[in-house]
């Protein structure tokens, strides 16, 4: 979501709590994976290329062409911006040049076949391909156990997926550490989904039915969707700058949020902002940012002393100097009990559908709230329900919050299709 605030920030007062900030200069990001800077910034992006919709595709952050018209939304819907020729999309086209150019230097772990999937599981590492190539069935990335784990694919020409294709992942891999350098079109197949950060050299095409779970990003080539989805809401860093981490910790007066970001030379400062159920937020205040540089690293700590809610969730808006803002990823700060007395919620795991048996009516919750791993809000109803539908929801844990008019109850789901 991209807002303007610069004609509201008289309204924020700033904070007057313990706030530390230091800079640390030259500290080196991880070696292989390219920095996206700007063009992270867009679901899909073309330096030189039309953007155009066929039917109700769904696009789930911004969009933009440096050089192109944009058609077909509506019927399409985008949930952000629509960028055409402006000051963003001059700095992404570069950004993405350069994010090529950066993955041309990125060394071979293994040359592999070019016809990929069929049940095939691989394990992170570079992977390159000296042809065009293909993907059928299912192409498993197995991360082993480790969320940072990194799988780059280089592929010297075309790529197509067959209908009903997949690159699923597995074992805490994050799309946010899959990237695919494409030296030619990519085209994803009907009822395909693709997984991870497309940076392009050549044409993007979305069939029907087909779900691109990341970026599809090029430096020369249309665009084109035909009822397709394309959502890069699930990667972690959806601001300008890169989020390293971000973290909430309870304190007897409070919490101290903290968190360690990249790239600050594109913003004059961040909003922190307090929820008590992940829908409505409060802005708690403003921190400037002291960064001039492409290297540095900022580390921001912040007491927040004020009275809050046992259930708190935390984000960041941060707003560049063209007075656009970016929003997080959540956090959530849990300072009441886990409380499983009350209500339970079975079968744990469970395959999507999940029934809810009270002690008694007294418990019986106003409110129903599910969250992720990273404290994203993914259903919400204001009803009592006795049986929770989560199909729709990827494999992964979740944190399901009952609320009352005497209490909040939570208990961890597991989702198993």
């Amino acid at each position: 979501m991209k807002i303007n605030r610069c004609t509201s920030n008289a309204a924020y007062r700033h904070f007057s709590l313990l706030i530390v900030l230091t800079l640390v200069f030259a500290l080196q990001l991880k070696a292989q994976a390219p920095d996206l800077k700007t063009a992270g910034y867009f679901t899909l992006f073309t330096t030189t290329g039309a953007i155009g919709n066929t039917g109700a595709s769904s696009i789930e952050g911004s969009i933009g062409t440096n050089t192109g018209a944009v058609t077909g939304f509506p019927p399409g819907y985008v949930s952000g911006t629509i960028h055409n020729t402006d000051s963003l999309t001059a700095l992404a086209a570069t950004d993405i040049d350069n994010a090529y150019t950066f993955m041309n230097g990125i060394t071979c772990d293994s040359i592999i076949d070019s016809t990929m999937g069929n049940n095939e599981v691989l394990y992170p590492g570079v992977y390159c391909i000296t042809s065009a190539a293909s993907l059928n069935g299912n192409l498993t990335l197995d991360a082993q156990g480790d969320a940072s784990a990194l799988f780059i694919f280089k592929i010297d020409g075309a790529l197509s997926t067959g209908k009903f294709a997949n690159v699923l992942l597995w074992d805490s891999a994050s799309s946010s550490n899959v990237y695919w350098q494409i030296n030619g079109q990519f085209e994803l197949g009907d009822s395909s989904v693709f997984t991870g950060n497309i940076v392009g050299n050549g044409a993007i095409i979305l069939l029907e039915g087909s779900e691109l779970d990341g970026r599809g990003l090029t430096k020369a080539g249309a665009i084109s969707l035909f009822t397709a989805t394309a959502d890069s809401t699930g990667i972690l860093n959806p601001l300008f700058a890169q989020l390293l981490t971000f973290t909430a910790e309870k304190t007897k007066a409070g919490a101290r949020i903290s968190w360690l970001s990249a790239n600050d030379y594109m913003h004059s400062n961040y909003a922190l902002e307090h929820s008590h159920n992940g829908l409505v937020w409060h802005t708690l205040g403003i921190v400037n940012t002291d960064s001039s540089s492409y290297e540095d690293i900022s580390a921001y700590s912040v007491l927040v002393e004020t009275p809050f809610t046992p259930n708190s969730f935390y984000r960041l808006i941060a707003t560049d100097y063209n007075c656009f803002s970016t929003i997080s990823y959540s956090i959530s700060l849990y300072t009441g009990s886990i409380a499983r007395a009350g209500m339970q919620i079975f079968p744990n795991p469970g395959n999507g559908l999940f029934y809810l048996q009270y002690e008694n009516t007294d418990h019986q919750p106003s409110a129903l709230s599910v969250f992720d791993a990273l404290g994203m809000l993914v259903h919400y109803t204001e009803s009592s329900e006795d049986m929770l539908d989560l199909s729709m929801l990827k494999n992964g844990v979740y944190t399901v919050m009952l609320q009352n008019d005497q209490r909040s109850y939570f208990s961890k789901i597991i989702l198993q299709h």
